[in-house]
């Protein structure tokens, strides 16, 4: 079957679902927002930050010299899949016509891939590059190749990451990944105050996953804010399908098991789940879903909080669809190029920038370490394909 048609079908699919999900609504309901004004860096922020970009870049070396021949992924990767994200009509109902930028612009449907991969604690993750049209306006042109009259964007989401409960601040995260690194007892007595908040956000995330689901049937969150609009939003997908493990199937073999020190062992797990279930079903779906700032309390620089969903629930925009791995013709399976991907935050359009100081931390950390990494490939070069559009090219920075 022809990759095309594969994509033609998930999109009638997911039109046939969302003209029923939305049959009852007769009268166009339109929710509000909060105009957001991004303030400028502090000086001490500026600082704060520069000081976390280079205890993490040393940390990158360090984990090379010790696994020269390891993966540069903070995680272990499953697969790659490949998807269609499609944003359908219910951004007439959910949106305020101001927010109606970017993806959400109109109606329309993106080819992807995704990759799957476990991180520190077991924490599923879904690393989407979705394909966009050259006329759409990005950041950064470099770290948005164009092949074929289409870019590339990424969008980065985490197992029930609905905001960066890792640490409060810049300062307390270069804390927690120096306590890592070095794993002294005078670092941790040195600040006891910062170091309960980071063993309670550890427990806070631990509690949140869900090791009796597979990766088709949790729900995946950005954490952090992006531009929309005047506004500024949360994105993540929710599944539409339940995909339970028990017994063997289930990392750890118990509801609840704390995968931390059992990574690899959780992501061997979780990938004969995907394959299981391809086994048994034709496709994956998921709404794309969006959370509006629309309260003072949605404060795009207090990266831990979660905004109130009573004020503002995530509200869907359209859907992103896995067709069946078995279904695509075999040079779409890239499966063996998940280790050369480097997906970025701030790799995205103008219309969807990324907000507040933890994301401008981010932009930082992912820039050294893009460098370092490459650095990295070019010691063991390979000819890869680009994974969407199958354009060859040697030493891939995106």
């Amino acid at each position: 079957m022809k990759t095309n048609n594969i994509f033609e079908i998930g999109y009638l699919i997911s039109l046939a679902l969302t003209l029923l999900s939305c049959n009852n609504e007769k009268n166009e309901i339109v929710h509000d927002y909060m105009t957001i004004y991004e303030k400028a860096p502090t000086t001490n922020q500026i600082d704060q930050n520069k000081k976390l970009v280079d205890e993490f870049n040393a940390a990158t070396i360090s984990h090379l010299e010790e696994n020269p021949n390891g993966e540069l992924n903070w995680g272990i990767s499953l697969n790659i899949l490949n998807a269609v994200l499609v944003i359908d009509d219910r951004i007439n109902s959910n949106l305020h016509p101001d927010l109606r930028k970017g993806l959400f612009e109109k109606p329309g449907r993106y080819n992807a891939i995704v990759r799957a991969n476990i991180s520190t604690t077991g924490v599923a993750r879904l690393s989407l590059r979705i394909a966009i049209p050259e006329s759409m306006e990005t950041l950064n042109e470099s770290t948005s190749p164009s092949f074929d009259g289409f870019k590339q964007i990424d969008i980065l989401l985490a197992e029930n990451f609905k905001c960066f409960f890792v640490a409060p601040d810049v300062e307390t995260l270069s804390y927690g990944l120096e306590l890592r690194e070095k794993k002294s007892i005078l670092n941790l007595l040195s600040n006891p105050l910062k170091a309960f908040k980071l063993l309670r956000a550890k427990k806070n995330g631990l509690e949140d996953l869900n090791n009796t689901q597979g990766f088709f049937g949790k729900s995946y969150y950005g954490g952090l804010p992006f531009k929309l609009g005047p506004g500024a939003m949360k994105w993540g997908i929710e599944p539409l399908q339940s995909h339970t493990l028990e017994g063997n199937e289930m990392p750890g073999g118990l509801p609840g098991f704390d995968m931390t020190g059992s990574e690899e062992e959780a992501a061997m797990v979780y990938k004969k789940s995907i394959e299981s279930f391809f086994n048994k079903n034709n496709s994956a779906l998921f709404n794309f879903v969006i959370q509006v700032a629309n309260h003072p309390s949605h404060d795009i620089n207090i990266p831990n909080e979660l905004w109130d969903e009573k004020l503002s629930p995530y509200l869907p925009v359209g859907r992103l669809i896995f067709p069946s791995p078995e279904d695509l013709p075999d040079e779409l399976i890239v499966d063996e190029y998940k280790n050369d991907l480097q997906f970025n935050p701030w790799n995205q359009l103008k219309a969807h920038r990324p907000l507040g100081n933890m994301n401008r931390a981010r932009y930082e950390i992912y820039k050294e370490h893009s460098k370092t990494r490459s650095k990295h490939m070019e010691m063991k070069p390979k000819l890869v394909r680009c994974p969407i559009h199958q354009v060859n090219i040697s030493n891939p920075t995106f």
